[in-house]
């Protein structure tokens, strides 16, 4: 029983902190200047001074509150997706980028290959090594040096 008691303060003290603005508007807010000229307001008239009562606008219906948690909560999830996106693509940008630079070394590395030996061996079709005809070694020469240029800057 004293268990039960326990559970019940947490809600009471709920109620009874969202009943006191409620009491407070009931109440009205009073609104009035001082002999100096300065306004003030208060929730209760001053005696024998003239105030205006300003009734507080009504809070949100419960359902225009929910509206606008729900507009606010599908703002935060395309905001979120959108930023999911642009690190998605940069995450791309980044890897095009590096297999760019990857493929630019290997081909720097061939090309130093291709101008520091001119006895270049390859296998031919019958898997025999033979010595690469000088020509083919200057196309591909060529080739490495139009790859860098086109690619690698």
């Amino acid at each position: 029983m004293h268990g039960r008691r326990m559970h019940r303060l947490p809600v009471l003290v709920l109620l009874a902190a969202a009943a006191a603005p409620l009491a407070a508007s009931a109440a009205g807010i009073y609104k009035w200047q001082d002999a100096n000229g300065k306004t003030h307001f208060s929730d209760k008239p001053p005696p024998g001074v003239e105030a205006e009562t300003i009734t507080p606008p009504a809070a949100p219906s419960a359902q225009a509150a929910g509206a606008g948690l729900d507009a606010l909560t599908e703002r935060a999830e395309k905001n979120y997706e959108q930023r999911m996106e642009q690190r998605a693509e940069q995450a791309r940008a980044r890897e095009e980028a590096e297999k760019i630079a990857a493929h630019c070394a290997d081909t720097r590395a061939k090309l130093e290959r291709l101008q520091t030996s001119t006895r270049r061996q390859i296998v031919n079709a019958e898997g025999e090594r033979e010595f690469l005809p000088e020509e083919q070694r200057q196309a591909w020469i060529r080739q490495a040096r139009e790859e860098l240029e086109k690619h690698c800057r």
